[in-house]
């Protein structure tokens, strides 16, 4: 409807400049609508009652959908592809004799939201350090058959109140209340104070680190992993 009123309106003028004017405006709706249509948007459950709703350009709408553009273009290196980009890292060297401990403890843990604790990805095969809290590095190690440590900011979440236990096979356990700081020792948890501790680890075994990424990459730039001996 807007296109055809536009398409009306610029009818007395020349061909060139209702064209330029059609592509101008269509530039503009495509990119603020853009902004509604974001893979956020999809994955928090609003898309449905905002899908049918047009959102009219303003500067905020722009930015924001451009910045979609570009991200879902593979222009611009993000976590909306920084799991997948893991993954090739790693793959054939991840498997139920080399597993890989994900860290740090925030990172993206909803579950169905686990990027790498998938059947997509690596499934059982990825630890994440946040279903064994109440075990030191040395246990989830030796008990796991970790070969590989990955800590990541690509992706963070704020550390959770409570959490449901990943317990593998596909099961969860019930939500528990959960401390991170008191679990870790910690006056307040933070990731720094959390990868900190685990350089004491790696330092203290021995790892090697190790740089699978293209560099300049954004898993480069937010993301470091080491071998296990």
């Amino acid at each position: 409807a807007v296109f055809f009123t536009v398409a009306k309106m610029t009818r007395g003028v020349s061909n060139i400049l209702s064209g330029t004017i059609v592509v101008a405006v269509l530039v503009l709706l495509t990119l603020s609508n853009l902004a509604s249509f974001a893979a956020f948007n999809v994955a928090n459950r609003r898309f449905a009652a905002q899908w049918a709703e047009p959102i009219w350009p303003t500067r905020a709408t722009l930015e924001h959908g451009y910045r979609e553009f570009v991200i879902d273009a593979k222009y611009v290196p993000s976590y909306a592809m920084h799991w997948g980009a893991l993954f090739r890292a790693f793959d054939g060297r991840v498997d139920a004799t080399h597993k890989l401990l994900l860290m740090p403890s925030t990172v993206m843990y909803g579950p169905g939201r686990r990027a790498l604790q998938t059947g997509v990805y690596f499934g059982d095969n990825v630890i994440y350090r946040l279903d064994h809290s109440h075990q030191s590095l040395e246990e989830i190690v030796r008990e796991n058959d970790v070969k590989w440590v990955v800590f990541t900011i690509g992706q963070l979440r704020h550390a959770p109140a409570s959490l449901g236990r990943y317990l593998y096979n596909g099961e969860w356990a019930e939500s528990q209340p959960l401390d991170l700081a008191q679990r870790y020792g910690m006056v307040t948890y933070s990731v720094k104070a959390e990868l900190r501790a685990t350089l004491r680890y790696l330092r203290d075994t021995e790892a090697t680190e190790v740089f699978p990424y293209p560099r300049g990459s954004f898993e480069a730039r937010v993301s470091r992993a080491w071998a296990l001996p």
